[in-house]
């Protein structure tokens, strides 16, 4: 529940996006958790270089900065945020008045004395923000980005059933390999959604340990476990009014699978180490590569939560039973990724012919081999195609060292992503894990 001295003006410009600014992570903690209170989309950044950089990326409504950060500090900010027309409010917790004068002199719209009692800073945050002009928004990433493509029957098969289900608000269970582009399927529903103008929030549910997952959906209390020193924002409460996407639903504990139950029946949760009872409206899009079915006969997975999240299922297939998309699914891949190949048709046919056991994600790895591979501008050749599916031989010279360079990325950006468990990437790749370390002592990311 929202605080009381929130009023329905404010809720009218909740949309509106405030830049968090400050060096110091417990302060941006403070100031996100209100501000969220209010109902505003909240970025946060270190200093004000980052801040400059988030920028570009999308625009803001007001920008909250500290006046003193050890990189580029408030006023300094100020200055570049002034040529954008941004509005900004500076606050310190050590600051005099000509300090507050020179801030406002400067062009800040408000300066602000830390401690603030939190009624005072909701006020004058949302005054602000009820007189700042709102900004064009930049598309939204879950708008943006590869489609749904294939003219294949069982991919219009599944755009189908994404135009059935989007418009409500029922769980959807998207199936399939690794790979396939399960995330791209609930990102098209959300598109697709009357929700579509709220977040997207993604969570791999295999990614993370058992406290880490719960932290990471619900959010915590300052003190709720060792580490804890500061409040946390869950996913769930990120998603509000969106929809939460939970990838690799099979793996999630049971523990956690008991939590999930109760906000898909009551839409309520608590922060770990938390009393309030928060509530959200979030839209649940799951997806896993197991067979949710044989866990629950086995006992690993609930029964109620596999009937809640199963309302509507999309199944989505492997690529090997739609060769006749892959030539469409290369240019997809290829122009949204800023990837510039030509092929000869007999290059063209053993991408078709491959068995992809990686699926999607495989084809799209293999065609960044191939752009690094092939020199600019010349025709991708059957020998490079060949070359790219094992690339472990054929490669000499510095191309041999950009492609072992390239694997030893990619490899390394899976671990990374999946917290340096390597079952987990063995998953994600449908290799044995034995295979897996094998490769990854290779490329001297494992002793």
């Amino acid at each position: 529940m929202r605080q009381p001295w929130v009023s329905k003006k404010n809720r009218g410009v909740e949309n509106a996006r405030i830049l968090v600014v400050d060096d110091r992570a417990a302060v941006r903690e403070v100031l996100r958790e209100q501000l969220v209170e209010l109902g505003y989309g909240v970025a946060e950044a270190c200093d004000g270089e980052e801040a400059l950089r988030k920028l570009k990326r999308g625009p803001v409504d007001l920008v909250v900065s500290d006046l003193r950060m050890p990189a580029m500090g408030g006023l300094e900010l100020l200055e570049e945020l002034k040529k954008d027309g941004i509005a900004t409010v500076l606050f310190s917790a050590h600051a005099d008045v000509p300090t507050a004068v020179d801030a406002m002199r400067g062009g800040a719209i408000d300066f602000i004395t830390l401690p603030i009692d939190g009624q005072e800073f909701a006020r004058r945050i949302s005054a602000h923000v009820s007189r700042v002009k709102p900004r064009p928004r930049a598309p939204d990433p879950a708008a943006a980005g590869p489609r749904v493509s294939g003219h294949h029957p069982k991919m219009a098969e599944v755009r189908d059933r994404i135009a059935r289900v989007a418009p409500r608000s029922a769980s959807v269970l998207v199936t399939g390999e690794s790979g396939v582009g399960k995330e791209l399927v609930a990102r098209e529903i959300h598109r697709a959604s009357g929700r579509c103008g709220r977040p997207f929030v993604a969570v791999n549910c295999c990614a993370l340990s058992e406290n880490l997952l719960e932290s990471e959906l619900f959010g915590h209390e300052r003190g709720a476990f060792s580490g804890a020193t500061g409040r946390r924002i869950g996913r769930f409460e990120r998603a509000d009014g969106g929809t939460l996407f939970l990838d690799e639903i099979g793996d999630a504990p049971l523990s956690t699978q008991t939590k999930l139950l109760r906000v898909l029946q009551h839409q309520e949760f608590e922060r770990v180490g938390g009393l309030r009872t928060i509530k959200v409206d979030v839209r649940i899009v799951a997806a896993t590569n197991r067979n949710l079915s044989e866990l629950r006969d086995r006992g690993t997975f609930r029964e109620d939560l596999f009937h809640r999240l199963n309302v509507f299922p999309v199944h989505v297939p492997p690529l090997r039973e739609r060769a006749s998309d892959i030539r469409e699914l290369i240019q997809s891949i290829c122009d949204s990724n800023g990837i510039e190949l030509r092929f000869t048709d007999a290059a063209l046919g053993q991408l078709e012919s491959h068995n992809w056991p990686g699926n999607v994600r495989e084809l799209e790895n293999t065609l960044r081999r191939l752009e690094i591979l092939c020199e600019r501008g010349n025709k991708v050749m059957l020998e490079a195609v060949t070359q790219a599916f094992d690339g472990r031989r054929g490669e000499v010279g510095s191309r041999r060292q950009n492609f072992e360079e390239d694997e030893r990325e990619q490899y390394e950006r899976l671990l990374r992503k999946n917290r340096w468990n390597v079952s987990a990437v063995a998953r994600e790749l449908r290799v044995s894990r034995g295979a897996m370390r094998y490769r990854l002592r290779r490329h001297g990311l494992l002793r």
